[in-house]
């Protein structure tokens, strides 16, 4: 009971000293790996519905669709397992589909407070378009390099520490390519780490390490 009244006093303490400043109570993301979808059932493949139901927290630039596969213009899909062509979301039940097309880029975006501990930002991308994809915060470029490589994804990571601790505008722009048919890039689990982003010597060593680690084993298994 009074562990229980000591925590209302400092969260109590802390909104009378954030309304002394001027500040507000922060905004933090959500819906960061797009499982917070709500599909009404009997919603049709390849049909648009409302931004809130494909993408409840975010944001989009033009529309949200179904389980939608564009031939030609621009388009933010949410898609589940019934999603054609075989394809299936990289994470979890649902991933997201940016279309970049002559008519114009696709911009998913959300504004939310960067955790403290934040260092980097890790994010799972397949499929083609992936050079046409912008990843910025607060209007700055975040260059993303691959860590990780699995059968259906590669995970991504970028440098975020500058913005730890602020409040940003987090955006995902695939950009339209140069022709027909449109850029499509797949997008899902974006996180926040600790681990800093490694150089690039170390992502060399790291891969040699790999291979011959790999050949090392072939050797031995060999007759």
């Amino acid at each position: 009971m009074h562990a229980a009244l000591k925590s209302l006093v400092r969260l109590s303490g802390l909104c009378f000293a954030l309304c002394a400043h001027g500040q507000s109570t922060p905004i933090f993301f959500q819906n960061l790996n797009f499982e917070s979808a709500n599909i009404p059932p009997g919603t049709p493949q390849n049909s648009i519905i409302p931004a809130a139901n494909a993408f409840p927290s975010w944001t989009m630039t033009p529309f949200a669709g179904y389980d939608f596969f564009s031939t030609g213009g621009s388009i933010i899909s949410i898609f589940d397992s019934q999603y054609p062509f075989g394809v299936v979301p990289l994470q979890g039940n649902y991933s997201a589909f940016l279309f970049g097309a002559p008519d114009g880029p696709t911009v998913l975006s959300q504004t939310g407070l960067v955790p403290s501990f934040a260092k980097s930002m890790d994010v799972d991308l397949a499929r083609s378009g992936i050079p046409l994809l912008v990843v910025a915060m607060n209007g700055q470029t975040i260059s993303l390099i691959p860590i990780a490589t699995f059968p259906a994804y590669t995970e991504y990571a970028g440098d975020i520490s500058a913005f730890a601790d602020q409040e940003v505008l987090l955006s995902f722009t695939q950009m339209p390519p140069s022709g027909t048919p449109p850029s499509i890039v797949e997008l899902d689990d974006i996180q926040f780490s600790t681990s800093p982003i490694p150089e690039p010597s170390t992502l060399a060593l790291a891969a040699a390490g790999t291979l011959l680690l790999a050949f090392a084993r072939w050797r031995k298994l060999s007759p």
